[in-house]
């Protein structure tokens, strides 16, 4: 067995990352929006950046779970759409992360609507 593990899909960069490129640490992170975990897991994911912040990138990678979180696929296209415009972490990390209201579920909703209507 390798000392080293190993994703099927590689980190490249169309990946969303944070941190140095030539970190000692990559840590890939799966999150679906609407995911009460996920966001448990984000302020631990971000002590970590802080602590690890020389040696220590961050990839993001949408999962939605959309059997269990009817909104989350609309969440991860938008976060998508705006990731296309360089804003993918200032708006994960403020809202869409750690928020998961039913206000927010319905924007992420109408809002998707406006995103699949301008990318066609």
């Amino acid at each position: 067995m390798s000392e080293h593990a190993r994703l099927s899909i590689s980190v490249g960069p169309d990946d969303h990352s944070r941190g140095p490129l030539d970190a000692k640490l990559t840590v890939v992170e799966y999150g679906d929006y609407q995911c009460p975990y996920c966001g448990q897991a984000h302020p631990i994911v971000e002590r970590m950046r802080t602590a690890f912040a020389d040696s220590m990138r961050l990839i993001f990678r949408n999962l939605p779970l959309v059997d269990v979180h009817p909104h989350a696929e609309a969440a991860a296209e938008i976060a998508e759409a705006v990731g296309e415009q360089g804003k993918f972490w200032r708006s994960t990390t403020r809202s869409t992360r750690t928020s998961t209201t039913s206000a927010t579920r319905r924007s992420w909703a109408t809002s998707n609507k406006s995103v699949r209507t301008s990318t066609k």
